[in-house]
């Protein structure tokens, strides 16, 4: 998630008093052209089921137990051993998607380390709620309320992709604990990807929307839930007095509706694995393998004994289609999987050496991040530089000596990269001295000469750039650079 993204829940911990919040807006089935004149008809039609929802929150601070013993003893102050737990009270807000039963929905984050919840209807009457379930991952919760007399309003989910940009909404919440507070706007952006989690699909608006809203409506002018607040970006970065700069994003509510009913079917979301971490094709990484267009989705790594691994998938794979479905960008691919049933073998066209293959993958349950490792090793050759300076990098062997210098896992081999050419497209890619290359063309390269074998192969092809896997903090990165 992009630096100045900010949650949105006010959270008071102690005499501190801190705040964090969540909010966002958007807009569905509004092809107004003129400013309305009043809103009120549409704020009295759906005021009565947005909610405050005050919890007590528990935290646990773990960030005294990573100081090494020998530092707490030189500290002029004692260190406790143990965590420190620190009460406080989070605000937010929510609606009602069902009266008779009393669902509530809101952000998980709003909720997740309650301990006590209270629902607050727009009366001011307090219900205390259970969770009914979260989803950390689209930060979506669905509340119940306990026994209640109170006759409850509901609203409905609206279809967010009818949303259009310069569409009129209204988002109602309670910013800054305040209560029952009402902000119009637009939608300013759709199918926003603000790198807050595998799922985005985020509507921006520049509808006001300030700590506290998080979980609260955003409507259309027909009174339909078009977003669910989220998130705020603010130049203040997480202090706690950001605030709205009028740019703001909403939960779709199509992302929201069906999240929401599986919480309400089975108290969390069951997604389909596939076990790869992939990128967006760049025009050079196109070209260097060959592709005519930078569509698809490129493997970065395979998870051992994944399912993508089981079928064959490999790094610098480019997956073309998924179960019938084109795949025009990484962003499709965690959503498709994360549909597709439990068990259900889907066939995947991919990109490799020039041909298009496909898999036949057998989708597993989601259960945990895996971490992907791979391996080879090969026998050192005579060097020659010749090919190289094609690339506008200066070279050397990775030796035993430098992996036990700077801790380098004794399985890794390759090239360290010891000088970069000024002007070069290795330079402008970002790349620096001491990286290593591990792999060109997903094959492991143990010398200059395997590089070298590597480059006259892309030129016999009539490629003009070549992929190498750069080795970052025990990760695989790819970059593709341009032959001179």
């Amino acid at each position: 998630m992009f630096k100045n993204i900010i949650k949105t829940s006010v959270l008071a911990m102690g005499i501190l008093g801190g705040a964090v919040l969540m909010t966002t807006g958007i807009t569905t089935n509004a092809y107004a052209v003129a400013t309305p004149t009043s809103f009120a008809p549409l704020v009295k039609k759906v005021i009565s089921s947005v909610v405050n929802i005050r919890t007590d929150v528990e935290i646990t601070n773990n960030q005294n137990m990573n100081i090494p013993p020998e530092l707490k003893n030189m500290l002029p102050f004692k260190i406790p051993d143990k965590p420190q737990v620190q009460k406080g009270t989070s605000l937010g807000s929510g609606f009602i998607i069902n009266a008779s039963k009393g669902y509530v929905v809101t952000n998980n984050h709003v909720v997740a380390h309650s301990k006590k919840i209270t629902v607050i209807l727009s009366n001011g009457d307090e219900i205390s709620a259970r969770i009914k379930g979260r989803d950390p991952k689209t930060d979506l919760a669905v509340l119940v309320l306990n026994k209640h007399k109170q006759r409850l309003s509901q609203v409905n989910f609206g279809n967010s992709a009818q949303a259009q940009v310069g569409d009129w909404v209204l988002a109602v919440g309670n910013p800054f604990g305040l209560g029952g507070t009402v902000t119009a706007g637009i939608i300013s952006a759709r199918n926003r990807d603000i790198h807050a989690g595998s799922y985005d699909d985020f509507i921006q608006t520049d509808t006001a929307i300030n700590r506290g809203n998080s979980g609260g409506p955003l409507f259309n002018t027909k009174g339909e839930v078009i977003g669910v607040n989220s998130v705020i970006y603010s130049p203040a970065g997480n202090s706690s007095s950001a605030g709205s700069v009028g740019i703001g994003f909403a939960i779709s509510s199509n992302l929201a509706k069906d999240i929401t009913n599986k919480l309400i079917a089975h108290g969390s979301v069951v997604r389909g694995w596939l076990g790869v971490t992939i990128t967006d094709v760049s025009k050079d990484e196109a070209a260097a393998l060959g592709l005519s267009t930078n569509h698809g989705a490129l493997v970065n790594d395979v998870s051992p004994n994944s399912p993508a691994s089981k079928a064959g998938l490999k790094k610098t794979d480019v997956i073309l289609s998924f179960n019938g479905k084109k795949i025009d960008s990484s962003r499709r691919i965690p959503t498709i999987v994360a549909d597709t049933p439990i068990g259900r073998k889907v066939p995947v066209i991919i990109w490799r050496n020039g041909k298009q293959l496909t898999k036949y993958v057998t989708i597993e349950l989601l259960k945990h991040q895996n971490t992907p490792t791979t391996t080879r090793q090969h026998p050192n050759k005579k060097q020659d530089s010749s090919y190289v300076k094609k690339l506008g990098l200066h070279l050397k062997v990775l030796t035993t000596a430098e992996k036990s210098t700077y801790n380098i896992p004794s399985n890794v081999h390759g090239l360290i990269i010891t000088a970069i050419d000024n002007n070069s497209d290795a330079q402008s890619k970002g790349l620096a001295q001491g990286l290593i290359i591990t792999h060109v063309n997903n094959v492991p390269v143990t010398s200059i000469n395997d590089i070298n074998t590597q480059i006259r192969h892309v030129q016999a092809q009539h490629r003009k750039a070549i992929m190498l896997t750069i080795m970052l903090q025990n990760q695989s990165r790819f970059v593709a650079l341009k032959l001179k």
